[in-house]
């Protein structure tokens, strides 16, 4: 009994090393598995956060207009990649996942769009889907989200006159301004 005693000890002597490369490598994989997920985990909240908070490619103000002309043969996916092209937005595949989840979606209309690389992805998609766009052939006609002089002057005057009656209405219901107080 002796001898294979002895065969065992030499084996187990010769295993040694070899388990323990094998222990080392088996914890340098899982070092390697965890880093990956930990990277893959981060760049899918990026993109996450990138899709859900809005942002243009450049702060307001300091934005690059540029001018842009789609074809009713073009696909969400070449508009996207165009406005990526033009500068316009950061990334076409982010502009795509945000079209999905808008109202706009299927709703963008060719035509000829001068954008700002400062207006929000939103305001994109608003301005591509509202009339056919801002055409040679139509320079006459405006787009829906341009307002007039005279209806921003009404509106400020509309402000003005609200502002006023209620200053007016507070002051009564505080009893500034009347006599019937002294």
């Amino acid at each position: 009994m002796a001898p294979r005693r002895r065969r065992r000890s030499v084996i187990s002597g010769r295993q040694a090393p070899f388990d323990m490369v094998l222990t080392v490598v088996k914890y340098v994989i899982i070092v390697i598995l965890v880093l990956f997920f930990i990277t893959r985990a981060r760049e899918a909240y990026e993109l996450g956060y990138s899709i859900f908070q809005e942002n243009s490619l450049d702060p307001v103000g300091q934005g690059q207009s540029a001018t842009i002309t789609t074809t009713a043969e073009m696909s969400e996916k070449d508009i996207s990649k165009l406005l990526q092209k033009s500068g316009l937005i950061k990334s076409a595949f982010v502009f795509q996942v945000q079209l999905r989840f808008s109202d706009y979606e299927g709703k963008l209309q060719p035509g000829t769009y001068t954008l700002s690389s400062d207006m929000l992805p939103s305001e994109i998609m608003k301005e591509m889907a509202g009339a056919s766009g801002e055409s040679d052939a139509s320079a006459g006609q405006s787009s829906p989200s341009a307002a007039s002089a005279s209806d921003i002057s009404e509106a400020a005057e509309s402000s003005e006159t609200t502002s006023t009656a209620a200053a007016s209405a507070d002051a009564v219901e505080t009893g500034m301004g009347t006599a019937d107080n002294e």
